[in-house]
C-alpha cells in the first residue's frame, strides 16, 4: 500500500504529508495519485467544476470548515482554485468592527457570546473597546433606576421554571424581588413543576379555572393558569368568567 492510499481525501493527505503532496503536485501526478479518493467515487468525473466549487464554498465561513465538511474543498486544492473559491471567507484573525457586530448578533447576552466556542469575536471587541457597540441588541439585566417593579419582576420570572433557575440566570432580579418580599407572588407559576408530569390535563385545568371569576385572579392564585396558557387552552377554560375578561389576555 502506497503512502497516499492510506488517506481518504486530498486535504487529509496534504495535511499529514505535505512534502509528498508537494512533490506529486510539482510533477503533475495529483490526478493519477488521487484516483482512489472518496471525492472521485462519490461524484461523477467532471462534477467539481470551478463554478461548482465556488458555489459550494459559499456555504462556509472558513477554509477549515469547508475542508471538514465538503469534497469541493479537495477539488479546489487539486485544481489550484482555492484562492478564487475562498475570496469571500473571513480570516478568523481579521476581526473588524463590522465582523464583530455580525458575530455578536448570534447571541442574546454578553455572557453567552463570551462562552461561545469561537471566542475570537468577543475577544477582539473587548480588546478594541467595541463591546457596547456590538452588544446593543443584547438583553440587559441592569435596567435604569425604577425599572424593576413587581410587574417587571413577575414578567422576568415567567422565563424560568424554578426559583433556582431564575436565581442562577438573573440573580440580580431574583435578589431584588426577594428584598421587596415579592418572591411568592413572582414564583407562583413555578409551583406547576411540583406536580407530576402530565398532571395538568385539559380537564384538570377546566376544573381549576371554575374556582375563579377572572383570568387575573386565576393567574395570581394557581399554577393551573400557566399550564393552560402553555397548552393554549385559555379560551376553552375561561368561558365561564366575567364578560369583559374572557376575551382579554392577562
Amino acid at each position: 500500500m502506497t503512502e497516499k492510499s492510506q488517506y481518504k481525501s486530498l486535504s487529509e493527505w496534504q495535511q499529514e504529508h505535505p512534502a509528498a503532496y508537494s512533490a506529486a503536485f510539482r510533477k503533475g501526478l495529483l490526478e493519477k495519485m488521487c484516483e482512489h479518493f472518496d471525492w472521485n467515487r462519490k461524484k461523477p468525473v467532471g462534477y467539481w467544476t470551478l463554478e461548482k466549487c465556488k458555489e459550494d464554498a459559499l456555504k462556509y465561513e472558513t477554509k477549515t470548515e469547508w475542508r471538514k465538511n465538503s469534497q469541493g474543498y479537495d477539488s479546489s486544492i487539486k485544481n489550484n482554485w482555492i484562492d478564487e473559491c475562498c475570496g469571500h471567507m473571513q480570516s478568523r484573525r481579521d476581526w473588524t468592527l463590522d465582523v464583530c457586530k455580525q458575530d455578536a448578533l448570534k447571541y442574546k447576552t454578553k455572557s453567552e457570546w463570551k462562552k461561545s466556542i469561537d471566542k475570537g469575536g468577543y475577544g477582539a471587541a473587548l480588546k478594541n473597546g467595541w463591546l457596547d457597540e456590538c452588544c446593543g441588541h443584547m438583553e440587559r439585566v441592569f435596567k435604569p433606576v425604577g425599572y424593576w417593579t413587581l410587574e417587571t419582576c413577575k414578567e422576568d420570572a415567567l422565563k424560568y421554571n424554578t426559583r433556582n433557575e431564575w436565581k442562577k440566570s438573573h440573580g440580580y432580579v431574583y435578589q431584588f424581588a426577594r428584598e421587596n418580599e415579592w418572591l411568592e407572588e413572582c414564583c407562583v407559576h413555578m409551583e406547576q413543576f411540583a406536580y407530576p408530569k402530565g398532571y395538568w390535563t385539559l380537564d384538570k385545568c377546566k376544573e381549576d379555572a371554575l374556582k375563579y371569576n377572572k383570568k387575573s385572579e386565576w393567574k395570581s392564585s394557581s399554577p393551573g393558569y400557566y399550564a393552560t396558557q402553555r397548552n393554549e387552552w385559555i379560551e376553552e377554560c375561561c368561558k365561564h368568567m366575567i364578560s369583559g375578561y374572557a376575551n382579554r389576555k392577562v
